[in-house]
This record gives C-alpha cells, sequence and structure tokens, in this order.
C-alpha cells in the first residue's frame, strides 16, 4: 500500500499547528490541498483570483478539474476569512498555518493558474475519486503505520526527509516530486 506522507503528520508541522489563540494581526502563510471534482476550472480560478486579491494575499494556487492545490500568504485575520469562504465550496480542507516573522515574506505577487493536476508530476495520470481509501485521523494513521504489513513512502524531496520524516519510512531519494513517478517505475 503506498500513501503520501502529509504534513499534518510530520511532528514539527503539528507543533507548529498548535498554537491556542494566533495573532490575527500577524502575518502567516497558509497550506491547503484538496481533490474535488471541477466543473469549471476557470470560473473556480476567476473567484479564487478575486477573492485573493480583495483580502491582499499572496502566493500561488493550481486548480484543475481534479481539485486545488495553494500556498497563501497574508495577515491571520484576511487568511482566516479566506478559509471560510474557500470551504463554501472545498470542504474539509485540512488548512495548515505556519507563522512568519515580522521581517519574512513568503512570496512577491500573486498567481492563480488552471493546470492539468494539482500536483506536478510529469505524469498524464488521471484520477478517479470513486473507491478511494478513507481518511484517516492522525491517531489511526499512526496505528497502521506499526503494522507489519504497511509500507510506508515519503515522497516528499530529499532536503525535507532530511528534516522529519516517519520511522522507517522508505526516501526515494528525489530532488522534485516529478520524479517519483520514475522511482516507482524504477523501483
Amino acid at each position: 500500500m503506498i500513501r503520501k506522507m502529509c504534513d499534518s503528520c510530520s511532528s514539527k508541522s503539528s507543533a507548529r499547528n498548535q498554537s491556542s489563540k494566533p495573532n490575527l494581526d500577524s502575518s502567516a502563510v497558509l497550506l491547503y490541498y484538496k481533490y474535488k471534482n471541477i466543473d469549471d476550472v476557470a470560473e473556480v480560478v476567476q473567484e479564487q483570483l478575486q477573492l485573493c486579491k480583495k483580502l491582499d494575499l499572496t502566493g500561488r494556487i493550481r486548480i484543475s478539474k481534479e481539485g486545488i492545490n495553494g500556498t497563501l500568504a497574508g495577515l491571520r485575520a484576511k487568511l482566516n476569512i479566506y478559509t471560510a469562504e474557500t470551504s463554501k465550496t472545498f470542504e474539509n480542507v485540512d488548512w495548515k498555518f505556519s507563522p512568519l516573522s515580522e521581517n519574512e515574506t513568503a512570496f512577491d505577487g500573486l498567481h492563480v493558474k488552471a493546470v492539468s493536476c494539482i500536483v506536478g508530476n510529469s505524469t498524464n495520470v488521471t484520477y478517479s475519486f470513486e473507491g478511494t481509501g478513507m481518511h484517516l485521523s492522525p491517531e489511526d494513521f499512526h496505528k497502521k503505520a506499526q503494522q507489519d504489513d504497511t509500507i510506508l513512502i515519503d515522497v516528499r524531496n530529499s532536503y525535507e526527509f532530511a528534516i522529519g520524516h516517519f520511522e522507517n519510512a522508505v526516501n526515494p531519494s528525489t530532488r522534485c516530486f516529478s520524479r517519483f513517478s520514475k522511482w516507482i517505475k524504477d523501483a
């Protein structure tokens, strides 16, 4: 069984996301993705572009027929508005916030674009959302990861793997996610 490691499962990310009451006047980075069938990608691109401009957010959003993937920066209060508005279309998103220091700048501008897939993997794979696995809570994920018949492949790049990974996770030693498909073929 192959599973992509999500940032919510890494101890570094989890500790960062457990702050009790964020300072709404401080800057933060927001990371998220959601697989969902989108019929009119161009319409969602325009809606996201208008919303981000209205809220003075910067960053990058990729939208395709399979869903949305974004990394945005701005004031925490405005990012909260963004998540509330975007949740009307994309339900049950696992939003990840990371604080920015006062002198830190995450992005120079805003890029919202239609793409063939929300995660660049240099393949022409099409995805079906029928019959997919169930979402696991962090507790259930950790239980499954401990089972002898589980193989956990951490598909993040080598730098991210070196920062932190699950015990016994397989490292495909890729520089970027687009090289993961080649690793699979060669394995």
